[in-house]
Order: structure tokens, then C-alpha cells, then sequence
């Protein structure tokens, strides 16, 4: 291979590496925003059902419930005011929380 062959394929790998670079960056851009509208939809979806929970009885026994099934961080719990699962059953038959909610 020449010095100008040579040249050219190192110009070449450091083009690729400085787009691969970019293409990295911008999907990191695209990964904050698609998780800032994410916790939007949470955040959206939440107030709604706190709002109906506050005006309809039955509809909060059933949130309750449900939240005592798929909460099983102690914090969370706490946050509704439901007890603490019994040590060791964390995480028994609950269904984990997508993106740590």
C-alpha cells in the first residue's frame, strides 16, 4: 500500500469514527427526550388518577389495592400510606416498576 493509500484510509476510519461519535450523541439527545416525555405521561396519568381517587370512593379502594400489589419499595409504600411488606416478601408476586417508579 502507498503512504497516499495509507493517508486516505486513516482520513477515512477517523471520519467513521467522528460520525459514529455523532450519530452516539444524537441518540443519546433522543433517549432524554423520549424519557422526559415519558415521566410527563407519568406524572399526567398520576395526577389524573389522584384527582379521580379523591372524588370517587370506589374508584380509590381499587387504587389502593392495586397500589398495594405493585408497590413493594417500603418508601413507596409510605407514600400512600400503606404498611411495610414483611421482611423477605419485597417482591412477592408484585410486578417490578418499569424505570424505577
Amino acid at each position: 500500500m502507498t503512504k497516499l493509500e495509507t493517508d486516505k484510509l486513516k482520513k477515512l476510519k477517523a471520519a467513521r469514527e467522528t460520525l459514529a461519535a455523532r450519530i452516539k450523541q444524537e441518540e443519546q439527545k433522543l433517549n432524554k427526550v423520549e424519557r422526559a416525555k415519558d415521566t410527563r405521561r407519568k406524572v399526567l396519568v398520576g395526577a389524573a388518577m389522584l384527582f379521580k381517587a379523591e372524588n370517587d370512593q370506589a374508584f380509590h379502594k381499587t387504587m389502593m389495592h392495586e397500589l398495594g400489589q405493585f408497590l413493594t419499595r417500603g418508601n413507596d409504600r409510605a407514600l400512600f400510606g400503606l404498611p411495610a411488606l414483611p421482611d423477605g416478601d419485597d417482591a412477592a408476586g408484585a410486578p417490578k416498576p418499569h424505570g424505577g417508579a
